[in-house]
Protein backbone atom coordinates (compact mmCIF):
# COMPACT_ATOMS: atom_id res chain seq x y z
CA UNK A 1 0.00 0.00 0.00
CA UNK A 2 2.80 2.32 0.69
CA UNK A 3 4.00 1.38 -2.55
CA UNK A 4 1.17 2.48 -4.07
CA UNK A 5 0.89 5.67 -2.63
CA UNK A 6 4.44 6.58 -3.65
CA UNK A 7 3.56 5.43 -7.41
CA UNK A 8 0.38 7.73 -6.80
CA UNK A 9 1.74 10.68 -5.76
CA UNK A 10 4.79 10.89 -8.29
CA UNK A 11 2.30 10.30 -11.35
CA UNK A 12 0.56 13.19 -9.78
CA UNK A 13 3.32 15.24 -9.46
CA UNK A 14 4.14 14.51 -13.00
CA UNK A 15 1.01 15.42 -14.59
CA UNK A 16 1.11 18.46 -12.25
CA UNK A 17 4.11 19.90 -13.80
CA UNK A 18 3.85 19.01 -17.39
CA UNK A 19 3.68 22.26 -19.88
CA UNK A 20 0.97 22.87 -22.70
CA UNK A 21 4.33 24.63 -24.26
CA UNK A 22 5.13 22.87 -27.84
CA UNK A 23 8.71 23.02 -28.29
CA UNK A 24 9.50 23.76 -31.90
CA UNK A 25 12.74 25.10 -32.68
CA UNK A 26 15.46 27.81 -33.24
CA UNK A 27 17.34 28.80 -35.97
CA UNK A 28 20.53 31.18 -35.53
CA UNK A 29 21.77 33.33 -38.20
CA UNK A 30 25.30 33.11 -39.81
CA UNK A 31 27.44 36.06 -38.74
CA UNK A 32 24.39 37.86 -37.12
CA UNK A 33 22.83 38.45 -40.27
CA UNK A 34 19.73 38.31 -41.99
CA UNK A 35 19.76 37.94 -45.70
CA UNK A 36 16.00 37.82 -47.11
CA UNK A 37 17.19 34.80 -49.03
CA UNK A 38 17.39 32.74 -45.64
CA UNK A 39 13.28 31.86 -44.49
CA UNK A 40 13.59 29.49 -41.56
CA UNK A 41 11.15 27.10 -41.42
CA UNK A 42 9.63 25.06 -38.08
CA UNK A 43 7.49 22.35 -38.85
CA UNK A 44 5.08 20.76 -35.73
CA UNK A 45 2.35 18.14 -35.66
CA UNK A 46 -0.50 18.93 -34.10
CA UNK A 47 -3.76 16.61 -32.79
CA UNK A 48 -5.95 19.05 -31.08
CA UNK A 49 -8.10 21.05 -33.00
CA UNK A 50 -10.30 22.10 -29.57
CA UNK A 51 -8.10 23.94 -27.39
CA UNK A 52 -6.97 27.80 -28.82
CA UNK A 53 -2.99 28.02 -28.96
CA UNK A 54 -0.49 31.08 -29.10
CA UNK A 55 1.85 30.91 -31.11
CA UNK A 56 5.20 33.15 -30.38
CA UNK A 57 8.07 34.33 -32.14
CA UNK A 58 11.15 34.94 -30.37
CA UNK A 59 13.55 37.52 -31.70
CA UNK A 60 17.24 37.74 -30.39
CA UNK A 61 19.14 40.94 -31.33
CA UNK A 62 22.31 42.81 -30.00
CA UNK A 63 22.37 46.25 -29.08
CA UNK A 64 23.95 47.31 -32.19
CA UNK A 65 20.55 46.61 -33.73
CA UNK A 66 19.62 49.86 -35.66
CA UNK A 67 16.35 49.92 -36.01
CA UNK A 68 13.48 50.50 -34.10
CA UNK A 69 11.06 47.35 -35.60
CA UNK A 70 11.39 44.28 -37.95
CA UNK A 71 9.04 43.48 -40.11
CA UNK A 72 8.68 39.87 -41.26
CA UNK A 73 6.08 37.68 -43.21
CA UNK A 74 4.98 34.53 -41.63
CA UNK A 75 3.88 31.79 -44.01
CA UNK A 76 1.73 29.02 -42.66
CA UNK A 77 1.31 25.72 -44.28
CA UNK A 78 -1.96 23.78 -42.93
CA UNK A 79 -1.80 19.90 -43.87
CA UNK A 80 -4.98 20.33 -46.10
CA UNK A 81 -5.77 23.41 -47.73
CA UNK A 82 -4.05 26.68 -48.79
CA UNK A 83 -1.50 28.23 -46.81
CA UNK A 84 -1.47 31.84 -46.51
CA UNK A 85 1.14 34.68 -45.46
CA UNK A 86 0.83 37.58 -42.84
CA UNK A 87 2.68 40.64 -42.38
CA UNK A 88 4.15 41.66 -39.01
CA UNK A 89 5.85 44.45 -37.32
CA UNK A 90 8.06 43.57 -34.29
CA UNK A 91 8.61 46.44 -32.04
CA UNK A 92 12.57 45.99 -30.91
CA UNK A 93 12.60 49.57 -29.33
CA UNK A 94 10.80 52.53 -28.05
CA UNK A 95 10.57 55.92 -29.52
CA UNK A 96 12.93 57.49 -26.75
CA UNK A 97 15.01 54.57 -27.93
CA UNK A 98 14.79 51.81 -25.17
CA UNK A 99 14.64 48.51 -25.35
CA UNK A 100 11.14 46.70 -25.49
CA UNK A 101 12.33 43.10 -24.31
CA UNK A 102 14.53 41.81 -21.92
CA UNK A 103 18.26 42.74 -21.71
CA UNK A 104 21.01 40.89 -20.63
CA UNK A 105 24.00 41.87 -21.43
CA UNK A 106 24.95 43.40 -24.95
CA UNK A 107 20.89 40.45 -25.95
CA UNK A 108 17.76 41.74 -25.99
CA UNK A 109 14.85 39.47 -25.99
CA UNK A 110 11.41 39.81 -27.94
CA UNK A 111 8.89 37.89 -27.41
CA UNK A 112 6.15 38.35 -30.10
CA UNK A 113 2.79 36.86 -30.23
CA UNK A 114 2.03 36.44 -33.71
CA UNK A 115 -1.48 34.07 -33.94
CA UNK A 116 -3.81 33.02 -31.26
CA UNK A 117 -6.59 30.09 -32.40
CA UNK A 118 -7.61 26.68 -32.83
CA UNK A 119 -5.95 24.85 -35.81
CA UNK A 120 -8.45 23.00 -38.14
CA UNK A 121 -6.57 20.03 -38.81
CA UNK A 122 -5.04 17.02 -37.02
CA UNK A 123 -1.62 16.95 -38.55
CA UNK A 124 1.56 18.78 -39.63
CA UNK A 125 1.98 22.15 -39.76
CA UNK A 126 5.07 24.70 -41.50
CA UNK A 127 5.85 28.00 -40.77
CA UNK A 128 8.15 30.25 -43.13
CA UNK A 129 9.42 33.08 -41.26
CA UNK A 130 11.14 35.75 -43.75
CA UNK A 131 12.54 39.38 -42.98
CA UNK A 132 10.62 42.28 -44.63
CA UNK A 133 12.62 45.31 -44.34
CA UNK A 134 13.65 46.87 -47.17
CA UNK A 135 17.23 46.12 -47.15
CA UNK A 136 18.67 43.08 -48.62
CA UNK A 137 20.37 42.15 -45.41
CA UNK A 138 19.82 43.06 -41.83
CA UNK A 139 22.36 42.77 -38.91
CA UNK A 140 23.10 42.20 -35.37
CA UNK A 141 20.07 39.98 -35.00
CA UNK A 142 21.17 36.61 -33.99
CA UNK A 143 18.48 34.34 -33.87
CA UNK A 144 14.75 33.51 -34.29
CA UNK A 145 12.91 30.74 -32.19
CA UNK A 146 8.92 29.67 -32.68
CA UNK A 147 7.06 28.24 -29.58
CA UNK A 148 3.29 27.10 -29.72
CA UNK A 149 1.45 26.73 -26.11
CA UNK A 150 -2.01 26.20 -25.14
CA UNK A 151 -3.92 29.59 -24.05
CA UNK A 152 -3.80 30.27 -21.22
CA UNK A 153 -1.61 28.30 -19.76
Amino acid sequence: MKTFGLIMVSVLLFLGCQSDEIPVGAYSFSENKWDQKVKPSFELELSDTVSVFDFFITLRNTTDYKYSNLFIYVEEIPPFGPSYRTRHEIPIANPDGSWIGDKTGTIIENKYLVKRGKVPFIGKYKYIIEQAITDQEVTEVLDISFQVKKFGQ
